[in-house]
């Protein structure tokens, strides 16, 4: 899966979203994990508008990472499935990181870049705050984010200017267009069709008004920027389902979302959700689960014997994965000196562990060696009890008994003056080879009684 696409167009999203396959898993250290409609995890950041399309507009520029404790931080560890492009997903809106892992930095609009394309299991440790501090809107962001396309037609603009010919601030023009998706009958679905040509904008929001997150979030920001709103487009993954062990969230390609940032003065960057304010349904469940309609019918699905059995095993396999990446895969030259660390050894040259390295394969190597070599174990009780026997007459200074003797020659060699011996002799011929069946403990606690 690629994930989250880079540009936003009709459908992009929604073909994401139709996959229950992981994106990503994420563990919270300190154990703040936020609720359910707090999870908006932020991959990219749309500023060029088209109308019902969006891509990135604006080149990567970094900002400076904060230093120490980041006082309402939440901390993220996570590890992230390979999709193939530079985003790193983290909570709104990343603060600091954890150097390594390939991580380019955190750009502007708050994002974690990666040096190269993602196309293998990357773990990632970050801090994000939910909100960041209003300071001023450079001119160039601010030209950016009202800029609109050419083709955009007069009913739409004549539409956003009544939101702001009714409005005294931004903050009501913002409301307005949250009011309008809510009370014109506008319909949250996966089956909302194409939307083709250069008016497919006012097709949806004149016409048919039906769609999926992508469609009302490209919507309402180029409304909000024909209505003067500095705003942009993020897109990235809302939610996340929680592991069996409760360890960690699973995040699922199904949870693809996109949402709106509108620039508010005193507030800075604020998000807001079209999704939301239409279905707010979808911002506490997962896609699915929202789908499925009322919540007696998702009562009855989820207590169903199929439905926990079925979940129950997609919970385990991810489980299986998560610890064969964390405790193989991931097992690389920073994990190895950590677990030394953690021995007691950090602080031993690489050479001398090196050396120590090679001394206890090599004694491993001669422990296994010896192991191999050493005598087949008898599996015949009764074979076992004359070993047994001979020992016990050598141990008493008795000769040994020769590879090519039998017992009864064995016995009348050494055993003429004493009749026990014989008689012992007899009865394991009789036992093994005879059709007699004696008794194996007579017979190991008449060998313990020789003199």
């Amino acid at each position: 899966m690629t994930g989250v696409p880079s540009s936003l167009d009709p459908g992009k999203v929604l073909q994401v979203a139709r996959s229950t396959a992981t994106a990503f898993r994420v563990e919270f250290p300190e154990g703040n994990m936020p609720d359910n409609n707090q999870r908006y995890w932020r991959c990219v950041v749309l500023w060029e508008c088209h109308g019902l399309s969006w891509a990135r507009g604006l080149g990567v520029s970094y900002a400076p990472e904060l230093e120490g404790v980041v006082a309402g931080g939440i901390r993220q560890i996570i590890t992230l499935e390979p999709h193939g492009q530079f985003w790193l997903p983290t909570l709104d809106y990343p603060v600091k990181y954890s150097k390594g892992h390939g991580i380019d930095g955190i750009s502007t609009d708050r994002l974690l870049w990666s040096r190269d394309t993602v196309r293998k299991t990357r773990k990632v440790d970050v801090t994000s705050r939910p909100q960041m501090e209003a300071k001023e809107l450079p001119e160039f962001h601010r030209i950016a984010a009202l800029q609109l396309p050419a083709t955009l037609s007069g009913k739409l603009k004549n539409l956003a200017e009544q939101w702001r010919g009714a409005s005294a601030t931004d903050v009501e023009v913002v409301e307005a267009g949250l009011n309008y998706l809510r009370k014109q009958g506008f319909e949250y679905t996966l089956e909302p069709g194409s939307y083709l040509g250069p008016r497919a904008l006012e097709e949806f929001v004149f016409q048919r008004r039906i769609g999926f997150c992508e469609h009302f979030s490209a919507a309402f920001a180029t409304l909000m920027r024909a209505a003067g709103v500095p705003t942009r487009v993020v897109m990235g993954y809302l939610g996340g389902e929680m592991s069996m062990t409760g360890t960690h969230l699973i995040v699922r390609q199904s949870d693809a979302h996109s949402w709106v940032e509108v620039w508010l003065e005193g507030s800075g960057w604020t998000r807001i959700d079209p999704t939301a304010a239409l279905a707010p349904g979808r911002v506490t469940l997962d896609l699915q689960s929202y789908l499925l309609g009322d919540e007696e019918a998702l009562e009855r699905q989820r207590n169903s014997l199929i439905w926990r059995a079925v979940q129950q095993t997609r919970l385990l396999w991810d489980q299986l994965n998560y610890q064969w990446y964390k405790l193989v895969v991931s097992f690389d030259e920073d994990s190895q000196f950590g677990w030394l660390s953690w021995l007691g050894f950090g602080g031993v040259r690489q050479v001398y562990l090196l050396i120590g390295s090679l001394v206890l394969v090599i004694l491993v190597m001669v422990v296994l060696t010896v192991w191999l070599r050493r005598p087949a174990r008898e599996q015949d009780p009764w074979r076992r009890a004359w070993g047994h026997f001979c020992q016990r007459l050598e141990t008493l200074g008795l000769p040994a008994r020769r590879v090519s003797e039998g017992p009864l020659d064995y016995a009348g060699r050494i055993g003429a003056d004493r009749p026990k011996i014989m008689e012992l002799a007899q009865q394991y011929v009789d036992a093994r080879y005879g059709s007699s069946h004696g008794s194996l403990k007579s017979f190991e606690k008449d060998i313990r009684d020789i003199r």
